[in-house]
């Protein structure tokens, strides 16, 4: 389905505009997660105000509605099915730069900074996946790539799901870290399978039927694994 819909790309229109606004939304936020978990390794002062690049990334969701909207104000019997994937998507880009915002605020809190010890080697792991995965959605969805995308919902299950579990579960037990520590590894996990969920999300419309879009196999909606 998804292949067909990507012949709609093949005219200009507002359709083909807001499918270029939401590929520069996943540059520009795939380069924003890379800087702030850079930051939050390394401790160093970022180059770019985190809350002001979500407000761009904002203004181009709101830019792709009205764009949306006005196509299918227009055409209403025209190229329905694409326009409420490209919003759907949209949404779920804008929330990745949330979370991106929400892990910037919470690092800030690390007592000591970001410690070497086993949360902090399983946090980077978990950042390592999920450019990978950035990339591939990028990737998946521009090119209609349905390889790439599987690989994006495999990784989400497979690795950040899992480990964002682990976090979880040992954090609660840990009575060797600080209590506000465990707290925040806590949330960065959560913030962690949040984003990659949402990346899931996109992929998954390059391989099912609409209405499974967001969904597995077993029907499970991917943002409750």
């Amino acid at each position: 389905m998804f292949k067909k819909l990507m012949e709609v790309l093949h005219r200009e229109n507002l359709l083909k505009q807001s499918f270029d606004t939401l590929e520069v939304m996943l540059e520009k936020n795939r380069e924003t997660f890379k800087l702030v978990t850079d930051s939050m390794v390394t401790g160093k002062e970022m180059d770019i105000n985190i809350h002001k690049e979500d407000k761009k990334i904002n203004r181009y969701e709101m830019e792709i509605r009205k764009k949306i909207l006005e196509h299918v104000s227009i055409n209403p019997e025209q190229d329905v099915t694409f326009a409420l994937i490209l919003l759907g998507a949209t949404r779920d880009v804008e929330r990745t730069g949330d979370f991106m915002k929400n892990i910037y605020d919470v690092s800030l809190k690390l007592d000591d900074g970001f410690l070497d010890d086993k949360y902090s080697e399983i946090i980077e792991k978990q950042i390592e996946n999920i450019l990978e995965m950035f990339d591939l959605t990028h990737k998946a969805f521009i090119n209609s790539d349905e390889e790439k995308a599987k690989k994006v919902v495999q990784l989400y299950q497979d690795n950040i799901c899992k480990r964002s579990e682990r976090i979880i579960a040992d954090t609660i037990d840990d009575k060797e870290i600080k209590t506000k520590n465990a707290v925040i590894y806590a949330l960065l996990a959560v913030y962690f399978r949040r984003i990659g969920a949402h990346l899931a999300n996109i992929s998954s419309s390059v391989i099912s039927p609409f209405e499974k879009v967001r969904y597995i196999d077993n029907n499970k909606e991917l943002s409750d694994i």
